[in-house]
């Protein structure tokens, strides 16, 4: 049995193929747990994503970025000016996995 308190606020859903995905390493899960839990408009910052989840060297995040990638939870987008010249990299993250070009597939292989 569970009991569940009622939750007006503070608390995130995700859904519970994402929450049971063990095809990440440990860390790797519960970093994207852990970016899961912020609000939709929340903007990646790599010293504050370090920080919340102890993360020692942005090489170590990179990696973890990486991961999340290739199982299709995260993307990185890369946003132009009129000129076509890159101003930014945006990254977007799915609480399900999503890969360019295809629907509902589970190979992530060469989106990097």
């Amino acid at each position: 049995m569970i009991i569940r308190e009622k939750r007006p606020e503070g608390f995130t859903q995700i859904p519970n193929s994402t929450l049971r995905d063990a095809s990440m390493k440990p860390a790797v899960h519960q970093l994207l747990m852990y970016m899961l839990s912020m609000s939709d408009n929340w903007v990646f910052r790599n010293s504050v994503v370090m920080r919340g989840q102890k993360i020692k060297s942005e090489s170590t995040l990179r990696d973890y970025y990486r991961e999340l990638v290739k199982h299709g939870y995260l993307e990185n987008v890369r946003v132009t000016d009129e000129k076509g010249r890159v101003v930014r990299w945006d990254k977007i993250l799915h609480e399900k996995p999503v890969f360019p070009g295809a629907e509902n597939t589970n190979s992530g292989e060469g989106w990097y």
